[in-house]
Parts: structure tokens; sequence; C-alpha cells
């Protein structure tokens, strides 16, 4: 699992990106399970939320039938994350934040496509504390599936990525 953050200062404001990849293979020879059942719950992958996805609820981010049983996380054996913010001062420590978020969980290392990426945007204000920011962040769903929500609001203490 590996991950890179980048921050720099750009025009009227400050731009970040973020990359999160993970594979996990177990060390024995599979059996008939798919990989990610293979690895105990506790190290798989998950994604969604406030600090992966924020189009998406907290670790719900994923693909049906294989990370994602009737909705509910399963978790996966490879995960990919990008994250883009633009961020503009408003007045003093608060600021305004546009966002894109892409990524999936796949349940095995081979099945990771670009195609199965999903992508989320959204806006959100940031009000920054001496111990870190408080955010307010809605991230809409540019893919939105049948039966999913058009996005989610995220309130939370911390930076994201």
């Amino acid at each position: 699992q590996a991950g890179l953050s980048f921050y720099g200062k750009l025009p009227w404001g400050i731009g970040a990106a973020g990359v999160r990849v993970g594979a996990i293979r177990p060390l024995h020879t599979p059996g008939e399970e798919a990989a990610n059942l293979e690895v105990p719950i506790a190290t798989r992958f998950f994604a969604g939320g406030r600090t992966s996805h924020r189009a998406f609820p907290t670790d719900r981010l994923g693909i049906e039938g294989e990370t994602l049983t009737d909705g509910d996380p399963v978790g996966g054996a490879a995960m990919v994350l990008l994250n883009l913010e633009y961020r503009r001062p408003l007045h003093g420590p608060l600021e305004a934040v546009l966002l894109l978020d892409g990524g999936n969980v796949w349940a095995e290392v081979g099945d990771v496509t670009w195609g199965e990426m999903r992508w989320g945007a959204g806006l959100g204000l940031r009000y920054d504390t001496p111990a870190g920011p408080l955010r307010l962040e809605y991230g809409l769903k540019l893919d939105r599936e049948e039966g999913e929500s058009r996005g989610e609001v995220h309130l939370s203490f911390g930076v994201p990525f």
C-alpha cells in the first residue's frame, strides 16, 4: 500500500492532490474464494467516505457482487484512489473547496481497470483551526448507478488525504 500527497500555491488559492494504491495477495495457494475473501477482513481495502471518496458513504465504494454484497462492504484486495482539491480563501480561516475524487476497490489485483473507476465532484467549506480543518463537504456522483444516492454530505475534522 502506498500513497503520495502534493500541495502547492495556485492562482488565488491552494491546490492539493493525492494518490493511494494498494494490493494484497494471499501467501498461500488461493482456494476457490476470490482473493479478497481469503484475506482477513481487517486487512482488506475499503473506500468511500470523508477521507477517501466523498461522493460515497463510508466504506461503500466498490463493485456489487465482488467487494459489496447488497450494498454492504466486504472489502477488496486492490484499491486505487485519486483526489484533487482547489482551496480558495474566503475570509480569515474560512475557505471554499472544489473537489474531484476517483477510485474503486476490486476483489482481485488482476481485476483493476480504469473503466471501473468511479468519479465524484463536489464543493465544501473548510474552517482552519490550530488543530486542523473543520470540513463540511458534498460529493456528487458523476456516474451514478441505479439505486444509488446522488451524493453524500460529510462533516469531519482533519485533512482528507
